[in-house]
């Protein structure tokens, strides 16, 4: 996910939707959140891993 790497479950789909314009920037907003938090300084997100579900956990950092 860090490295804006993405795999489509239906990739016919998915280029159909990206052909009307639905989908913009595939695989890039993970990486996005990242560069944005360290640039503000922000914690930094957390991506969590079990059996049925990825998470990615992004923490509130007050403005300093």
């Amino acid at each position: 996910m860090k490295v804006s790497y993405s795999i489509h479950r239906n990739p016919i789909i998915a280029k159909f939707m990206e052909n009307l314009r639905y989908l913009d920037g595939l695989g890039r907003g993970v990486p996005m959140i990242f560069r944005e938090m360290k640039r503000l300084n922000a914690p930094t997100p957390e991506i969590i891993v079990d059996d049925s579900q990825v998470k990615l956990v992004i923490y509130f950092a007050p403005a300093t």
